[in-house]
C-alpha cells in the first residue's frame, strides 16, 4: 500500500512540474507574464569586500562553536561515524551556520541601509511564500527523478541517513531534521543566493565599475541625482557614462534593463556549479544539485528575493526527510517491505539524496 502511495505522489509531482514548465516555456515564447517575470528594481551595489566579510562571519561563529562544543562538551575531535557526535555536530554549528546567517543579513542591512541588500522585502513577502512553493513543484521533480537515475549507478551515502533509524535517540532525529530543514535553507541560500550571487550579478552587469565591484557601495550618487536622468522606457536605454545603474530611482530603469542583460547568466552558472561542488563527496548528488542551483539563482535573478529560494529548499528538504523517516521509523515497526520497484523505486532512491 505504502509503495503505491509513494508511486501515485511521485508520478504526479512528475505532472505537475510537466504541466508548469509547459506553461512557463508558452508564456516565454508569448511574451506573457508568468510567477517567474522579473520584477522592476534595483540591483544592490555588493563588493569583494562583502563577500569577504561574510566568510569572516562564518569563520568567527564556527570557531566559536568549536570552542563552546569543546568546553561543555570535552569532545575536540568529532567522529562522523559516530551517532552521538553528529548530533552534538547539528546542535552546535547548525546553531553557529544560523547565527553566522543572521549576522551576515544585519551586516548588509546595516552598510546599505535597506533590506533588499538582505535579499528581503516584507512587501512581497506573501507573494515570496507562494513563489517557493511554485518553484519547488517546477524544479525539484526532474531533480529527484535525475537523482534516482544516477543512484542506480552510483552509491550515495550521508551522515545523516546513519542518524535516522529505530535505534537512534529521539534527540538524534530531531537534531537531523533541525539541520535540514532549518540550517541548511537559510544559512546556504544566503551564502550562495544573497552573497555569491548578488555580488557576481552586480559584477557581470556592470564589468567596467572594477573599483565598485571590489569595495562595494554606490558610484556618483550626487552627480546622477543632479542630472535628474528620467527613468528609460522599454525601447530607450541611456548612455551608460551618464547614467549610474545602480543608484537610486532616477536610474531603476537602467539598472533593471541591464541586470536582465544576458551577461547576467555567467553569475547564475558560476554560483550553481559553486553550490554542486560543495556537496562533493555525497556520491552522485552534485550532478542533480547543479541543476537545483540554477533553478534557485535563476528564481533569485528574476526576483532579488532569497525567501523563494529558502521557501523552495525547505520544501525539499522536508519532503526528502520525511519520506526517509517514514522508511525508517514506520517500516521496520509493520515487518518491513520489499525492495520497491518501478518508479516507487525513483521515490524511494531519490528523495533523501539532495540535503
Amino acid at each position: 500500500m505504502l509503495e503505491l502511495a509513494s508511486s501515485l505522489m511521485f508520478i504526479g509531482l512528475l505532472i505537475t512540474s510537466a504541466f508548469l514548465w509547459q506553461r512557463l516555456i508558452l508564456s516565454q515564447n508569448g511574451q506573457t507574464p508568468h510567477p517567474l517575470s522579473p520584477r522592476s528594481g534595483e540591483l544592490v551595489p555588493l563588493g569583494f569586500v562583502d563577500v569577504v566579510a561574510a566568510i569572516l562571519i562564518i569563520g568567527s561563529t564556527l570557531t566559536l562553536a568549536t570552542t563552546l562544543s569543546a568546553q561543555f562538551t570535552g569532545i575536540r575531535n568529532f567522529d562522523l561515524e559516530n551517532v552521538q557526535h553528529l548530533t552534538l555536530i547539528n546542535i552546535f554549528f547548525g546553531g553557529a551556520q544560523l547565527l553566522a546567517a543572521g549576522l551576515t543579513l544585519l551586516y548588509l542591512y546595516n552598510r546599505y541601509g535597506k533590506l533588499n541588500a538582505a535579499g528581503l522585502d516584507p512587501g512581497t513577502l506573501n507573494q515570496d511564500m507562494k513563489l517557493g512553493f511554485y518553484g519547488f513543484l517546477l524544479f525539484v521533480p526532474p531533480m529527484l527523478l535525475l537523482q534516482a537515475v544516477l543512484t542506480n549507478f552510483w552509491e550515495y551515502e550521508h551522515p545523516t541517513m546513519d542518524m535516522i533509524s529505530p535505534e537512534s535517540p529521539l534527540i538524534s532525529i530531531v537534531s537531523a531534521w533541525w539541520m535540514a530543514t532549518i540550517v541548511a535553507p537559510v544559512s546556504e541560500e544566503i551564502m550562495f543566493r544573497v552573497v555569491l550571487l548578488g555580488w557576481l550579478l552586480r559584477c557581470f552587469a556592470n564589468p567596467s565599475d572594477f573599483i565598485g565591484g571590489l569595495i562595494g557601495g554606490e558610484r556618483n550618487t550626487q552627480e546622477v541625482a543632479a542630472k535628474k536622468v528620467p527613468i528609460a522606457d522599454h525601447f530607450d536605454k541611456p548612455n551608460a557614462s551618464e547614467v549610474n545603474p545602480f543608484v537610486g530611482p532616477a536610474s531603476a530603469g537602467y539598472a533593471e534593463k541591464e541586470y536582465q542583460h544576458q551577461r547576467t547568466w555567467p553569475p547564475v552558472l558560476i554560483v550553481a556549479l559553486l553550490f554542486a561542488v560543495v556537496h562533493i563527496g555525497q556520491g552522485p548528488a552534485p550532478i542533480p544539485i547543479f541543476f537545483l542551483g540554477l533553478g534557485l539563482c535563476f528564481m533569485y535573478r528574476q526576483t532579488l528575493s532569497v525567501v523563494p529560494c529558502i521557501v523552495t529548499h525547505f520544501l525539499l528538504n522536508t519532503f526528502s526527510m520525511a519520506v526517509f523517516t517514514l522508511q525508517q521509523l514506520i517500516l521496520p515497526e509493520e515487518g518491513g517491505v520489499p525492495e520497491p520497484v518501478g518508479i516507487a523505486d525513483f521515490a524511494f532512491k531519490s528523495v533523501f539524496h539532495f540535503l
